[in-house]
């Protein structure tokens, strides 16, 4: 499995100028994965989306020993961005990780798992 590293390893996303303050959700998941993954599950995946589009600083994104890129979204920020629980995020990014669109992996105790979102996602084009 590889991983994403910026938002233009999506095709659509490839040649689009993407504007700043914008989400942008890949079309295969509003069209097979919105009954599945519901309203959060699909915007929880454009929120972590649109980290990759921010330049690397160990704070919302950064990159592993082995040139792998990962985002930082805390359960709590996530919970706060889609005004949901945090049960609710739990949930959501459960979803995510089964249908292997993103990896998290644990840091350790107060610390926020990286979150590697996975190239899962070109084959629902």
């Amino acid at each position: 499995m590889n991983y994403l590293s910026t938002m233009s390893d999506i095709p659509e996303f490839a040649t689009t100028v993407l504007e700043s303050g914008q989400f942008y959700v890949p079309r295969p998941l509003m069209e097979h994965c919105l009954p599945e993954f519901g309203a959060n599950g699909v915007t929880a995946y454009a929120l972590l989306l649109d980290r990759l589009r921010k330049p690397i600083d160990f704070i919302y994104k950064g990159q592993d020993d082995e040139g792998n890129i990962f985002i930082y979204f805390s359960n709590e920020d996530l919970a706060e961005a889609l005004n949901c629980s945090k049960t609710t995020v739990i949930s959501v990014k459960k979803i995510l990780a089964q249908k292997h669109l993103i990896v998290e992996v644990k840091q350790g105790l107060g610390q926020p798992n990286r979150i590697y979102l996975t190239d899962e996602i070109l084959s629902y084009y």
